[in-house]
């Protein structure tokens, strides 16, 4: 989505300065659309890097292997995956995403 992040960056920059009476163009833009991207690329290769160390990519399938009321309002569930192959370890920070299919609207909606 760096794409259109840029544009929609340099387009609010554009407008901020035609507020001022400062015109964006030249140089002057093309110094930021140049430090955009330098600034892009580094996040590009890091996002890469961290892909590579992924345990998988893209969605993997799960199943509720036990779920647990821990109270009136809380209930824990514990997945395991289908394909039976282990997760790593946990670490700090980490989330899940979740994907469910809704007919309704004929696409998949994604949840962090």
């Amino acid at each position: 989505m760096y794409n259109v992040v840029g544009e929609y960056l340099l387009e609010a920059i554009t407008e901020v300065l035609k507020e001022a009476g400062t015109k964006f163009e030249g140089p002057l833009k093309e110094a930021w659309v140049r430090g955009y991207w330098n600034i892009a690329y580094l996040l590009i290769d890091r996002e890469a890097q961290l892909y590579k160390s992924a345990a998988w990519l893209g969605w993997k399938s799960f199943k509720v292997a036990k779920r647990v009321k821990e109270s009136e309002d809380i209930t824990s569930f514990y997945l395991a995956p289908v394909d039976g192959s282990q997760l790593p370890p946990y670490k700090p920070g980490l989330y899940i995403s979740v994907q469910l299919a809704v007919d309704e609207l004929g696409y998949k909606q994604s949840r962090q």
